[in-house]
């Protein structure tokens, strides 16, 4: 009994010695976890070696790589390498197929004869840049000089839109909706005017209304610029500013075709024009002197103050349009 119990002890010490006193982490495939659209045909890889005591002194004798594809088919075997290099491996298997994830066994050996293994993966792109890659398919965005668009952050911006009211059931008003659903408008701890909106209750509103215009009238066209939901003044049927429209710009004769509004935002103090981007189209009144320390012209709409000294209100946010 006594034999035997030596036995069991001498090979627990042994299997002990065996055992990983460190793991393997951040397993990366071209510096990156588990990618996915890799485009490059031979692949890097990288680990790093983690002490699971306080023992120093660890290091990194060899290592092996083992690759499969998705039928668990091995594409790559590096075998044992005696190496302390962690970083950069490249791939030397068979040729890699496009849109297949590939799994990637590693096996790594310290200076104390202990081993340790993990997995990671990985996923192939086209493994093509020419368009053909693409079967035909076009891009729908712009040039690489464009930038990312975050509509509900942007405090200064210009945006452009064509309206053209109904002729045969007499529409006479129509509306342009920005600033809409800002998330600081749903949360009063998150805006000055403490104010807590639901879904659709705070936007700004620019409406063409040409309910005065007629052929035998003096009446103008009118820009009305409403917020709603801002300022506890504010009221959706009581525009915040009415600006007239010229009759050479919009008249009896012309009122039912397609106008282009174009509206430049600094801040939440804004300018607008009809049918063409110049001082004779732009839309304001004697009213709209200069309204900040730095003399800018223009309507503001921010309820906070006007300038880019304050927090900007509105948003760009959700846009789209309104009629009744």
């Amino acid at each position: 009994m006594k034999k035997h119990l030596l036995f069991f002890a001498l090979f627990l010490l042994f299997v002990g010695q065996l055992m990983a006193n460190f793991s393997l982490q951040k397993l990366q495939t071209n510096y990156q976890t588990t990618p996915l659209g890799t485009d490059l045909t031979t692949p890097q890889y990288s680990w790093q070696m983690k002490a699971l005591d306080d023992k120093r002194g660890y290091k990194q004798k060899a290592y092996q790589i083992v690759v499969t594809d998705e039928a668990n088919k091995t594409v790559w075997n590096s075998q044992k390498v005696n190496s302390d290099v962690a970083h950069g491996i490249q791939y030397t298997g068979e040729a890699l197929r496009p849109t297949t994830r590939y799994t990637w066994k590693l096996t790594v050996w310290d200076n104390f004869g202990t081993t340790a293994n993990a997995s990671s993966w990985f996923e192939t792109g086209f493994l093509n840049p020419k368009i053909e890659a693409w079967s035909g398919a076009e891009w729908i965005g712009g040039g690489e000089g464009d930038l990312v668009f975050y509509s509900a952050y942007q405090a200064v911006f210009k945006c452009q839109y064509g309206i053209q009211l109904d002729k045969s059931s007499n529409s006479v008003k129509a509306s342009f909706i920005f600033g809409a659903n800002d998330s600081r408008m749903m949360n009063k701890n998150l805006n000055l005017m403490g104010r807590q909106n639901r879904l659709n209750e705070s936007y700004a509103a620019v409406e063409l209304d040409i309910s005065e215009v007629g052929e035998n009238t003096e009446g103008v066209a009118k820009m009305n610029i409403y917020r709603i939901g801002y300022d506890k003044n504010d009221k959706a049927d009581t525009p915040l500013k009415s600006l007239k429209i010229p009759k050479n710009i919009i008249n009896n004769a012309n009122k039912y075709e397609k106008h282009t509004v174009f509206a430049e935002c600094n801040f939440g103090v804004f300018e607008f024009y009809i049918d063409l981007v110049d001082a004779a189209h732009k839309i304001e009144d004697a009213s709209m002197k200069p309204n900040s320390p730095f003399g800018q012209r223009g309507l503001n709409l921010n309820p906070v103050g006007a300038g880019n000294n304050f927090i900007s209100f509105p948003m760009l946010a959700d846009i789209g349009f309104k009629t009744n």
